[in-house]
């Protein structure tokens, strides 16, 4: 049965993708292989952690910080936040996954957990909702 799952999955992401790329208005993804932002080091990946944690969190801070908010202008940060997001969890989970290196792996999901946890943070912040 979960082999019946993960194949119905990676089916529904395959034409998932293959339906952006016929659409009238297809969604741009960039998704070249960049090696110059792959840390491969333990330092590496805990200054690439904290870095990117603290850049999120002053995109999140520019959020709050918009005097007339309106659904527009707060989507376009939140979508800029999430992306990046999307970026650094990627890179961390490849990390985890298939550095040869315990201690690197080991770094990267600690990573992994700073970075969803500030993310389940700033979804229950209750600031963000202002009026």
């Amino acid at each position: 049965m979960m082999k019946l799952k993960f194949f119905l999955l990676t089916l529904l992401v395959m034409f998932s993708i293959i339906s952006c790329g016929d659409s009238d208005d297809p969604v741009t993804f960039d998704a070249k292989y960049r090696d110059d932002v792959i840390p491969l080091t333990v330092t590496e990946v805990e200054s690439y952690s904290a870095s990117n944690l603290q850049e999120l969190q002053v995109d999140y801070q520019a959020l709050l910080d918009i005097e007339e908010r309106t659904f527009e202008n707060s989507i376009e940060c939140l979508d800029g936040l999430y992306n990046k997001g999307f970026e650094v969890y990627t890179t961390l989970m490849l990390l985890t996954n298939v550095a040869p290196e315990i201690e690197v792996r080991n770094k990267a999901s600690e990573g992994l957990l700073q970075l969803t946890t500030w993310f389940y943070k700033i979804s229950t912040d209750r600031s963000r909702g202002r009026s």
